[in-house]
């Protein structure tokens, strides 16, 4: 995870800096690894959120079917089909609060799904 971190630019660096910061605050039990180039976050086998780093932006991934995640402020992209996405570029303010939420939905739907699969 560290080296992901080390290779992005700094401006979209500070941006993945204080997402990691707040991913952690929202979930310290969450593993975290390196799937298809990026950071994924895991409540056990299940995902909570992942962060993309690109050439001019970067994206807080969020997994869920529609509607998971209330966005009055329109912040997220994406169909919503399996989830949906913050895109941030240099120089954007991370929506702090937003997120938070956002987070918190992710952790709750995560430990939902990981403890039915553990009934099983």
């Amino acid at each position: 995870i560290a080296g992901f971190f080390r290779k992005q630019p700094s401006p979209l660096r500070t941006l993945l800096d204080q997402l990691h910061a707040l991913i952690e605050a929202a979930a310290p039990d969450a593993r975290s690894s390196i799937k298809w180039g990026m950071p994924f976050y895991m409540i056990g086998d299940e995902m909570m959120c992942a962060l993309g780093g690109h050439k001019s932006h970067v994206n807080l991934i969020l997994s869920g079917p529609p509607g998971t995640f209330a966005d009055p402020g329109g912040l997220l992209a994406g169909d919503g089909k399996t989830g949906r996405h913050l895109k941030l570029v240099a120089g954007d303010e991370v929506p702090k609060d937003a997120v938070r939420g956002w987070l918190r939905t992710a952790v709750e739907r995560a430990r939902a799904a990981a403890t039915i699969i553990a009934r099983r």
